[in-house]
């Protein structure tokens, strides 16, 4: 009884003359490519358009979500900007109000400090005399009795 490859292989022994034909057509051409590659490399390598094509394949192309994500963010960052009332005006409106005094500062300087050294102080340690429980094996247990 023949095996399952023996009965494949009787019919596709046809078919081999016509792959050895194709391999030996894409051998040729493999042999005879780097040298036409080898010569368009050249020219290629030195083009501004040739650099420019790479980089757009190789760096937009395979992240393209990515990268409209980024223009997107951007177009949103620039409608914000140009939204937003022009800050020379607020630039005028600061230089324009008064600076405060002497005695107020002094007042704000010294409230700042007051609160400074209540955040700054070391928190007081607890007034409760509560003792630690002692190991389990030396409890006494309590029975209540009513």
């Amino acid at each position: 009884m023949k095996t399952p490859r023996e009965i494949l292989t009787a019919r596709h022994r046809s078919a081999d003359a016509k792959l050895d034909a194709l391999r030996h057509e894409v051998v040729a051409e493999y042999v005879a490519a780097p040298r036409l590659v080898e010569a368009g490399h050249q020219a290629h390598d030195t083009s501004v358009a040739y650099l420019a094509r790479k980089l757009w394949q190789e760096l937009v192309l395979p992240c393209r979500q990515i990268w409209l994500g980024l223009g997107a963010a951007w177009l949103i960052i620039l409608a914000a900007h140009f939204a937003v009332p022009d800050a020379g005006n607020t630039r005028e409106l600061m230089a324009a109000k008064p600076a405060p005094s002497g005695p107020e500062m002094m007042a704000a300087l010294k409230q700042q400090k007051i609160w400074m050294n209540q955040m700054l102080e070391p928190a007081a340690p607890p007034t409760a005399n509560v003792t630690a429980p002692g190991p389990r094996s030396e409890r006494r247990m309590e029975l209540v009795v009513v």
